[in-house]
């Protein structure tokens, strides 16, 4: 009966620390919901992590704020919106403009810069509707006055340089946070009508108090994503604006 009984205290021991150990981890995970600027957010969070190597973090890529209500605790989101929006509970990172991607044997590769309304009969590779930068980039196009005759919709930006590059269509493509999408025969071009421009904010819940992990990264988000964001570009040469030279 004692073996029996030093076994089972044993297995309880080994219980109870497991799930410590499982609070633990718990505790020390944020969770982020992104809805923009993926790209860089691995490069971003990998910096983070050199100061803070003990948190970690739960990434929920989501098409739009509805689904949600499917997950059971999100800590911070990221998303963008044709307005800078600052509320108690939200701020915003970046403001960047949407350059217009495309192939730089188009006539108008060359220029310093496009109107919009002059690409009204071009074939568009966009987001998926209901993407955040879609809706952004179909105001736009109202503003410019027209409906983007769309021939391709991928949430992949290497996707959309490749369809480019084959001579297929045009696209938008915000300036720091798809730089990727430039270079490698796809010019990127600066829109002047309409000003074309989208805010990167980040956002939490206003009734649930962060816990001390989610509240080290928000004040990181805070203070480093726009100095990171702009040296992320910076450094990666397919972000640079295409020229006649190129």
């Amino acid at each position: 009966l004692l073996s029996h009984t030093n076994r089972i205290m044993s297995e309880l021991k080994h219980a109870q620390k497991e799930l410590e150990d499982a609070k633990e981890a718990q505790d020390m995970t944020v969770t982020i919901s992104i809805f923009a600027a993926s790209m860089i957010i691995p490069a971003f969070l990998t910096e983070f992590k050199k100061e803070h190597p003990h948190i970690r973090f739960e990434i929920i890529q989501q098409r739009d704020r509805q689904e949600i209500n499917h997950h059971s605790r999100v800590d911070l989101y990221l998303s963008s919106s044709i307005n800078p929006i600052d509320t108690d509970h939200s701020i915003t990172l970046l403001k960047e403009d949407i350059l217009l991607a495309m192939p730089d044997t188009n006539p108008l590769a060359s220029h310093a810069s496009v109107n919009l309304a002059d690409f009204e009969k071009a074939d568009f590779i966009t987001l998926q509707q209901g993407v955040a930068l879609r809706n952004i980039t179909d105001f736009y196009c109202r503003a410019a006055g027209f409906t983007p005759h769309v021939i391709l919709e991928s949430d992949n930006p290497g996707t959309v340089r490749e369809f480019i590059k084959a001579g297929l269509g045009v696209s938008f493509a915000p300036r720091i946070t798809w730089c990727g999408v430039g270079g490698d025969h796809v010019a990127l071009v600066p829109i002047t009508t309409p000003s074309c421009q989208r805010y990167i904010s980040l956002s939490w819940d206003e009734n649930t108090p962060l816990t001390p992990p989610a509240e080290e990264l928000k004040n990181y988000f805070i203070k480093n994503f726009k100095r990171f964001a702009e040296q992320y570009a910076g450094v990666n040469s397919s972000c640079l604006l295409y020229t006649s030279d190129a």
